[in-house]
């Protein structure tokens, strides 16, 4: 859940993932989500990019699962928000 929006999860451990800085970054401006399965789905916008650094970057980790946290995996229920709602390019 978002931060900004959501002050009763801003602590919550199970309201986060551990990514790199450029992943977060993908995450959170909706060019990167994780679907049902734990697997990152990145946007169009990164896979089609114009750039081939760009998508030499993203496209080994599309469709790959997701490591589990070693003490907080994140909720299903919050990653499914998020799914439904970064809709950028994807």
């Amino acid at each position: 859940m978002p931060w900004k929006s959501d002050e009763k999860n801003r602590h919550n451990p199970r309201n986060g993932l551990c990514l790199s800085a450029t992943f977060d970054r993908a995450f959170d401006r909706g060019l990167m989500r994780v679907d049902q399965n734990g697997r990152a789905v990145f946007s169009a916008k990164l896979l089609k990019s114009e750039s081939a650094e760009t998508r030499e970057f993203f496209q080994p980790y599309h469709e790959r699962t997701l490591l589990d946290a070693r003490r907080f995996d994140p909720d299903p229920a919050f990653l499914k928000w998020h799914y439904d709602h970064y809709l950028e390019g994807i």
